[in-house]
């Protein structure tokens, strides 16, 4: 019998909320009792520690057993709530668990105290952020999320029983990532063709990986010209940009990998977004290497919205003739999102992330909508006018159910009385080689720790990428090792 233990976190007047999940827990609990799948949910909050009442007790338990926690938050968070929801992030962050969910109720107005739990969320916690407006509709978002989520963790401990025989080092990267099963079974798969692309390969030859982001690809192909797909020594995985970051920590902190990896993501993202499993200050990183980037391009946002006299009410009727969405129209439509139907790139997107960003720029929350892919038909709910948040590069191909005709409208913002078109920046990330690296050749071993070795194969596929790498000389780049992310063209 698998046990999960979830632990509830807020302010003690919320009763009946801390109920309505200990109802849910106790479904889900008989439902995997009549289907024998050896599963059992423990909900406790603080009501099952009023014997010792020590916040000390609350705070090893989230620590140490829980595997989940779930926060729910009306209107402020207090002090107590607050130091639980960062030891909990904290713990994600360094062991993985547990997995962290906030359930926020909807105000009308913007109030001091909502922002500040806004972005207290936003800086901690980039996943699992759901609103609500009432408690029927909590139960019907947090019943899906909980399934969702104790599924997942039984899952992810089968796997991890199963497979860690020759890829523990894989599972241990993966355990720390919010990510949806699908994106897990990704990976699964992708490390199964690198695998049989390795066995068909010279034992020492490498060859170079390319995972990230849908946009990133779309505009290497669509505005670059460069064909993916036509290099005998290249492999494209798609990934999205938050999630794919990682990847590249494998290659970093091992000395002995033998493959180049680079990664598209519409993300800058900082040194630690490589290192989810790995504490860097733990890592001889003047040894191993460290991460570098460059700047791509930018990507035009954009919804792609049904002619509908309702879309037209809320963009306003000339925004909607010249093809455009104010930022503060696309808020206004998702405040009301009751009467559309909203669809989103993956959670882990940098597409979602922009989004995310610029309407908490407004004082809204980006909640939790369906998620889209680009090569996948979208099923619309009719008499909902539909909307999606998408980019130039990464748009749906069609939609299902969709009654009137699609329309792209740009998204802008008036900044300082100009309006300006509101854009996703688009990166590629690779490895520089230390001191001890298998790509690094032997001279290294007596060169300064702030030396890089870049490798030609690299070298050359960033040109293909049209990117200088002026400040690459004979393939060595002056870097303070592990410090910040090198940006060659910025």
């Amino acid at each position: 019998m698998q046990n999960i233990n979830l632990f509830i976190a807020g302010a003690k007047d919320l009763v009946e909320a801390r109920r309505l999940f200990k109802v849910l827990a106790n479904n889900l609990n008989a439902e995997y009792d009549s289907k024998q799948l050896g599963i059992s949910l423990t909900m406790r909050s603080y009501e099952d520690f009023v014997e010792n009442n020590n916040q000390l007790s609350y705070d090893d338990y989230i620590v140490k057993d829980s595997d989940m926690v779930i926060f729910i938050i009306e209107g402020r968070i207090g002090a107590k709530t607050e130091a639980e929801f960062k030891i909990a992030s904290q713990s994600l962050s360094s062991q993985g668990r547990p997995k962290v969910f906030v359930f926020m109720k909807q105000y009308d107005q913007l109030t001091p105290d909502i922002a500040y739990v806004n972005g207290l969320m936003s800086t901690l916690l980039s996943d699992y952020y759901y609103t609500y407006r009432n408690y029927d509709h909590l139960e019907s978002v947090a019943k899906d999320v909980l399934r969702e989520a104790v599924d997942s963790i039984a899952r992810k401990s089968v796997a991890s029983t199963e497979k860690r025989a020759g890829r523990s080092r894989l599972m241990s990267w993966l355990k720390v990532q919010r990510y949806t099963i699908v994106v897990l079974l990704l990976a699964i798969v992708t490390l199964g063709v690198f695998m049989f692309v390795g066995r068909h390969r010279l034992p020492n030859e490498p060859i170079t990986i390319v995972v990230g982001g849908g946009s990133v690809a779309n505009y290497v192909e669509d505005s670059l010209k460069l064909d993916l797909k036509g290099y005998d020594d290249l492999i494209y995985f798609h990934m999205p940009s938050m999630a794919s970051l990682s990847t590249l920590g494998e290659e970093i902190t091992d000395p002995n990998y033998r493959n180049y990896t680079f990664v598209f993501a519409a993300e800058r993202a900082d040194t630690m977004a490589f290192f989810s499993s790995v504490n860097i200050d733990d890592v001889e990183t003047d040894t191993d290497g460290c991460v570098l980037g460059a700047y791509l391009g930018d990507d035009p946002l954009c919804a792609i919205v049904e002619n509908d006299p309702l879309i037209r009410e809320y963009v306003g009727a000339e925004d909607f003739e010249r093809g455009r969405i104010s930022l503060d129209a696309l808020k206004r439509i998702l405040e009301d999102s009751s009467r559309f139907d909203i669809h989103t790139t993956s959670t882990t997107s940098g597409t979602r992330k922009r989004y995310a960003d610029l309407l908490l720029s407004k004082g809204h929350v980006l909640g939790n909508y369906k998620p889209f892919n680009e090569t996948e038909t979208i099923v619309t709910t009719p008499g909902y006018p539909s909307v999606r948040l998408a980019s130039r590069f990464y748009t749906s191909k069609n939609a299902k159910g969709a009654t009137k005709l699609l329309k792209t409208l740009s998204l802008y913002d008036v900044v300082d009385g100009e309006e300006q078109l509101l854009v996703k920046r688009m990166y590629v990330y690779f490895a520089g080689c230390g001191k001890m690296h298998k790509h690094s050749p032997d001279n290294m071993k007596q060169i300064d720790r702030t030396l890089v070795y870049v490798p030609q194969p690299i070298i050359d596929f960033l040109h293909d990428l049209g990117i200088s790498t002026e400040q690459i000389e004979g393939n060595y780049l002056h870097f303070e090792v592990a410090e910040k992310i090198f940006y060659l063209n910025e």
